[in-house]
């Protein structure tokens, strides 16, 4: 970046875009889902609505978000250009959300309202790049974290209005096209000269890595699926209120983007422990007296799920030469996930006894699969179990890659370990001398050490 101004600026209107894009796309997702349940209810139609809601819909989404990692690979455009094929699709989008909320027909309403789920998935594909292009890797989970949450607690503000009738009314598609044009003017606004430029970590892509990691993510979010499923019958009985439940979503999302800035390995380990409480509800019996504060809870334990899927395919994208299409990769599988867990959830909600072993059949399979990724992502094998030793350049893209170090924090390291003084690095690097002693906090930090005499001697002893 050329200065800490513009990174945050970025920083807070890249969160804007993720947060009024979520507000507006989300919003209308319940409104096409509304019109369609009173649909199915008023016709007596035979139609299970959590497999379509949570099951069939993300499934679509997913067809988006490959569209989004294959357009960008095919293109390579840059954010200037590439933004606008997102502000035409968004647009597309917004005309098709009219026909989904006022139509009463059921196969028309289905069938526009999956497409448009598809338009989402590309959507959201493309702002997941746009974190990575334009932001280092300490702020993006914060940054995404923050967006989810405006969109969530939006969503909920929104549904007060008219009694709690807002979202299923016509009128709401003036709101969506009123939030769609605040998202273009703020793309204007966006410092194009500030890309992130990892290129000097970058090696040749590892398809094992992704593998393994996607493969994590997915179970991750099958046995999150299996465990909760949000039935949509709690809405319609009136003992939760999604909206609401969603705006709960925001307390997970900003604690597991905070943590996730701090340590990616700790977002891991938040992921794997909060996948105990999809398990646990598989021991339990639902009731209407407590399932709103399930929704909640369920909702909260989400967003360690959410911000990580997101963040560590980022991170990989980071490491590959022109692998920015590799972004919205984590929040594909996760999404392929999602729709697995639910589809498995609503077949065997019946069975309880097969639902509990089922899902304890994949809790294990997940725990064992995240090991591997942990030790793929994060943990360095030794150079003494290699054919050769480290170079130089090994050693410290390798340091820098277990510490988990941002963009700017991999250009101070090595300044640090030649020695220079605060204020020589930022006649470097060109930014102001509290900007290096934020990042050598940070290095230390991460590192484990608590001074730089400690940090040299811990550089030195790295194999």
């Amino acid at each position: 970046m050329n200065n800490d101004y513009s990174l945050k600026r970025n920083t807070f209107l890249v969160s804007l875009i993720i947060g009024l894009h979520f507000l507006w796309s989300g919003s209308s997702y319940l409104s096409w889902l509304y019109n369609l349940l009173d649909i199915i209810e008023v016709n007596h139609i035979s139609a299970n609505a959590d497999i379509i809601s949570e099951g069939i819909a993300y499934l679509f989404q997913t067809v988006g978000i490959l569209s989004a990692c294959i357009f960008i690979k095919k293109t390579g455009m840059e954010f200037s250009k590439s933004s606008n094929i997102f502000i035409l699709i968004s647009v597309v989008h917004l005309i098709l959300i009219f026909p989904s909320i006022i139509a009463d027909s059921y196969y028309p309403v289905l069938c526009i309202g999956l497409f448009t789920n598809i338009l989402i998935g590309f959507e959201t594909g493309y702002y997941l790049i746009m974190i990575t292009e334009l932001l280092p890797g300490n702020r993006r989970g914060f940054a995404f974290g923050l967006g989810y949450s405006i969109g969530s607690v939006g969503s909920w503000i929104l549904s007060l209005i008219g009694e709690g009738n807002f979202l299923k009314s016509n009128y709401s598609i003036c709101v969506y096209v009123f939030f769609l044009l605040i998202i273009v003017g703020i793309f204007h606004l966006i410092d194009t000269n500030t890309f992130i430029d990892s290129s000097a970590q970058a090696k040749e892509l590892d398809k094992k890595l992704i593998a393994v990691t996607g493969v994590a993510i997915l179970m991750l979010c099958i046995v999150k699926g299996i465990g909760f499923y949000f039935p949509l019958a709690d809405i319609t009985t009136g003992n939760a209120s999604l909206e609401l439940s969603r705006a709960f979503y925001a307390i997970g999302l900003l604690l597991a983007g905070v943590i996730n800035d701090y340590k990616r390995q700790f977002g891991a380990f938040a992921c794997i422990g909060a996948l105990a409480f999809p398990f646990i509800l598989l021991c339990l019996t639902f009731s209407p007296t407590y399932s709103f504060y399930l929704w909640i809870l369920g909702y909260v334990f989400t967003g360690f799920y959410a911000v990580y899927r997101v963040i560590v395919f980022s991170d990989i994208s980071d490491r590959t030469p022109n692998g920015l299409f590799l972004a919205p990769l984590g929040l594909m599988f996760g999404r392929l996930g999602d729709a697995l867990g639910a589809i498995i959830g609503v077949s065997l909600s019946d069975t309880r006894t097969v639902l509990v072993f089922t899902g304890a059949g994949f809790f294990i399979i997940t725990i064992i699969v995240c090991f591997f990724a942990f030790l793929k992502l994060y943990v360095t094998v030794p150079a003494a179990t290699k054919e050769h030793s480290m170079s130089a350049e090994e050693k410290l893209a390798n340091y820098t890659i277990y510490h988990d170090l941002s963009v700017r924090e991999k250009e101070v390291l090595p300044l640090i370990i030649e020695g220079l003084t605060n204020s020589e690095i930022s006649n470097i690097l060109f930014v102001s001398e509290n900007t290096i002693k934020f990042h050598v906090k940070n290095i230390l930090k991460k590192t484990g050490c608590s001074n730089r005499r400690e940090l040299l001697r811990n550089y030195s002893e790295y194999h």
